[in-house]
């Protein structure tokens, strides 16, 4: 049976009068993000806004495809808060091939029982809405996406990895594995439980949960390790050791010198380490020792997960560092309590996991390294860019990179969910970071030689923060929808002549916020900061993804892509 796929997000809204509903469908084939700029939308189908009144535990559609006479209700997955007053929500339908019309009504649960909206009957032209390649090539079974259906991913970690605090069973790994189901990814394994650390390596029947998988996802906090317990800077730092020895070191003194690392590959399986996360009773010492274990574990030839970064209440050792959103402070609520996050904290951490991970790893992607390199790609700021359009959602992100040049024009943009953007121009004045929801911020004078510029945004905290040679240089308090659809380089959405060239390298996209520290480090040393990385482009040769993903990146202008054959032209 051919199936097409149709998604659709369901935006909440409060009201004091109760249920309503407007419907707003964007073009078929085509979603016009900014001037002279043709993409696909984030996901295949329809917007729908809500708006509604009180909280609702569940929201739904019920549809139908052959005029009511028969129809099927759908729960909509929760997709995380926008600014404290509004919600998202996801539905996704697989429909056979020739069905022409998909009629449906949306209903939302509460505390007082079940509410349909007022509005009534909706259509949907079913055939008419954007297909992803993405949901073609999982369908057919083309591109880079084997089918690792027969393949195993083990859990082997500790409460959160467990799904505690997340209700609906609608955990960061539950997320996971139905995003696998629909890309015949592996099958998961749970063998997580309340209290499991890295002292659990030394007993057999922990291993014998796993024996067989593909992979092994280690996720585990120091949390369990003691670390806020620790009244000294001294003891805290030998909370870590004590972790990353585990991990990482085969220490003969230790009464079992395997570390869990190389114990696991000599099973056979490979490697992901989930870094450790924050904790609601965590001090500075503690969020030092944090931060220091996560660079430690991203310097390993080791695929790593960032999950700290998505659901961090700070980035620079504030009182708030180290500690889950609470919604204090302008930010989300993403804690269930000290130890554990809530439903929407699982879905933070579920966005910072490359879904194509393991299929890259299998693929023969090897963790990258950064190359030592002395040039860059030249890009004309006129109307020139190479795009990185993302695959699959995320809320938070980091988009840092090397730029070099005096010449007017855009250096960079992240095109944005609701058709915004952010830009780094450089202008007369310097460089300056611009939104077209009206406001821009000057950064520097300007820079001809290396300047190394990051953007990064936290969901979680609601903050975008910009930094400049790894120094922090802006922060700005968002509470709307900042969901990246794509980054780029240059202006492929401009349409002068070029001016000149700005030369760019070592280009990282991250699905979650860096830390300040990260930001710093990554700026000024060798160290990659791979954790949630989907795409780092060196660009000196050519725009190759080395992270261990199978996102693309392409040569755009004037929205389009540029033929092989004008290469040579174009990028000198």
């Amino acid at each position: 049976m051919n199936l097409s796929k149709w998604s659709a997000l369901l935006l909440l809204l409060p009201s004091t009068m109760g249920w309503s509903l407007s419907v707003s469908l964007k073009d078929s084939g085509t979603w016009p993000i900014s001037p002279g700029l043709e993409a696909s939308p984030p996901e295949s189908g329809v917007w729908i806004d809500i708006e509604t009144f009180g909280f609702m535990t569940a929201v739904g559609i019920r549809y139908t495809t052959d005029g009511w006479n028969s129809f099927k209700d759908v729960q909509a997955r929760y997709e995380g808060g926008l600014d404290g007053e509004r919600s998202q929500w996801g539905v996704d339908l697989a429909l056979q091939d020739g069905i022409s019309l998909v009629e449906f009504v949306v209903y939302g649960d509460s505390n007082s029982g079940r509410i349909w909206d007022q509005g009534g009957n909706h259509t949907v032209g079913a055939q008419s809405y954007w297909i992803q390649e993405t949901e073609r090539r999982f369908q057919s079974g083309e591109g880079d996406y084997s089918d690792l259906s027969s393949y195993s991913v083990a859990m082997w970690g500790s409460s959160v990895c467990n799904g505690t605090g997340a209700e609906g069973g609608k955990s960061w790994v539950a997320l996971l594995e139905e995003q696998w189901q629909r890309m015949n990814g592996p099958q998961i394994i749970q063998a997580s439980y309340p209290g499991h650390n890295t002292n659990d390596k030394e007993r057999q029947q922990e291993f014998d949960k796993i024996q067989g998988s593909d992979f092994v996802v280690l996720c585990l906090s120091m949390g369990n390790h003691g670390l806020e317990r620790q009244k000294t800077e001294e003891s805290a730092f030998q909370i870590t050791q004590w972790y990353l020895n585990d991990m990482f070191y085969d220490q003969v003194a230790d009464s079992d010198p395997e570390s869990l690392i190389h114990r696991i590959r000599q099973m056979g399986a490979e490697p992901i380490v989930a870094l450790v996360y924050p904790k609601g009773d965590y001090q500075k010492r503690h969020c030092e020792q944090v931060v220091k274990a996560n660079i430690i574990q991203q310097s390993w030839q080791v695929p790593t997960i960032n999950y700290f970064g998505s659901v961090n209440g700070g980035n620079r050792f504030n009182p708030e560092d180290c500690q889950w959103t609470d919604g204090s402070l302008g930010t989300l609520n993403t804690q269930k309590d000290a130890s554990h996050p809530n439903s929407l904290g699982h879905r933070e951490m579920y966005y910072a996991f490359p879904p194509d991970l393991p299929f890259a790893i299998k693929a023969g992607k090897e963790t990258p390294a950064k190359p030592e390199q002395d040039g860059g790609l030249n890009i004309d700021t006129g109307y020139l860019g190479i795009v990185y359009e993302a695959e699959f959602p995320m809320t938070s992100f980091t988009t840092q990179f090397d730029m070099k040049g005096d010449a007017l024009g855009v250096i960079a943009m992240v095109h944005l969910a609701g058709g915004k953007s952010l830009q780094l121009i450089n202008g007369k004045e310097g460089i300056f970071l611009h939104s077209d929801l009206g406001w821009y911020q000057w950064l520097s004078s300007h820079r001809i030689n290396w300047t190394n510029l990051a953007v990064s945004y936290s969901h979680a905290r609601q903050v975008l923060s910009v930094y400049l040679n790894g120094g922090l240089v802006y922060e700005r308090r968002l509470t709307y929808d900042h969901s990246p659809l794509y980054f780029a380089l240059g202006n492929p959405n401009g349409s002068e002549p070029a001016r000149d060239t700005i030369s760019f390298r070592n280009w990282f996209v991250n699905r979650t916020a860096l830390h300040s520290e990260e930001v710093a480090l990554r700026s000024r040393t060798d160290w990659l900061g791979a954790g949630s990385l989907d795409i780092f482009a060196p660009l000196a040769g050519g725009i190759q993804n080395r992270a261990q993903t199978l996102q693309r990146l392409e040569y755009r202008t004037e929205g389009r892509p540029v033929p092989s054959s004008r290469e040579n032209h174009y990028y000198k």
